[in-house]
């Protein structure tokens, strides 16, 4: 192999390696390019203080350079570049690089991010507000074109999502309510008086032109649901009449109108839980107790009416 040594540096081809055609090593070399790309005109002093800082942090930490070679390159003494560093927080764990304005900045600075790498996104959160303010038009229709183009997936996903930390979610709904709930209810109160009329109105045309589908749902989720609301029912004309005790069983009571409810789709006949002493009588006053409530059929139930006969043995 011909000995030949490099035109800039003098070390022998022995020593380092060589390009092929060239006369420069390899080290030499890719100084020479970098320069190449590093001496670029920029127009403002800010831009150029910028590339400086770009061209530093990412030859030190993505292409692993020496300070050295940094320093032959951008005409600096290697203790400059290396104050640089330190003032731009680069030997400090909790610095990240924004590649939009090329500072080191804290990692609170920016967003985080889980399909990254590093978990946090490329940009700070100013330069990402800053953008986000002078393209707010552009961001917007973006958004809502992908929402449309993608909606059935980002649903699932989030469906997925719920479900799995749906008991977390429950509970921070849960805190949140409570813990805003004053807060909630005078707003809430505060808007219905400044806007009553226009809610009104705008309740009032809603039920004319769906008024058919909210019969249709009222009616089916009565009869879903008639012993709850026939146990309400009575429930309220009980607290009326002050006839239901502290100790009566409410679990009882509710089975025997569950019973009633299921006896009344199983064969269609319509039934009523009856008092078998009425709570308002001329001769007596029955209490709403378990004890005192049987199951007829409406008919049986209308013709009793509010009788109770007395049977004395």
């Amino acid at each position: 192999m011909t000995n030949k040594n490099c035109s800039k540096c003098g070390v022998s081809n022995l020593d380092v390696e060589f390009h092929n055609t060239s006369t420069y090593c390899k080290y030499c070399k890719s100084i020479i390019e970098a320069k190449r790309r590093y001496n670029k005109s920029l127009e403002t002093a800010e831009d150029k203080y910028k590339f400086q800082r770009s061209f530093l942090y990412r030859s030190v930490h993505f292409k692993d350079r020496s300070l050295d070679f940094c320093a032959q390159v951008m005409g600096f003494h290697i203790q400059e570049l290396d104050l640089a560093l330190d003032a731009i927080g680069y030997y400090n764990n909790d610095y990240r690089w924004c590649s939009n304005c090329a500072f080191l900045k804290p990692i609170s600075d920016f967003r985080k991010a889980n399909n990254r790498k590093k978990g946090h996104q490329d940009w700070c959160n100013d330069c990402k507000k800053e953008y986000e303010e002078q393209n707010i038009d552009y961001i917007r229709d973006y958004r809502t074109i992908y929402h449309y183009e993608n909606r059935e997936r980002r649903l699932a996903i989030v469906k997925d999502h719920y479900n799995k930390y749906r008991d977390h979610y429950l509970k921070m709904n849960r805190d949140y309510y409570f813990t805003h709930k004053d807060d909630r209810n005078e707003y809430a109160k505060e808007y219905y008086e400044n806007n009553k009329d226009w809610l009104l109105a705008l309740q009032r045309n809603y039920y004319q032109e769906n008024k058919d589908s909210i019969r249709a749902r009222g009616k089916s989720y009565y009869e879903n649901n008639s012993d709850k609301f026939k146990l309400n029912a009575s429930l309220r004309r009980a607290r009326i009449l002050k006839a239901q005790p502290k100790w009566a069983d409410m679990k009882k009571i509710r089975d025997i109108y569950e019973e009633a409810a299921f006896l009344e789709r199983f064969d269609g006949v319509k039934r009523h839980v009856d008092h078998i002493i009425p709570l308002v009588s001329d001769k007596v006053c029955g209490l709403h107790v378990e004890s005192n409530l049987q199951i007829l059929t409406a008919k049986e139930n209308l013709s009793k009416h509010n009788k109770f006969e007395l049977i004395i043995e």
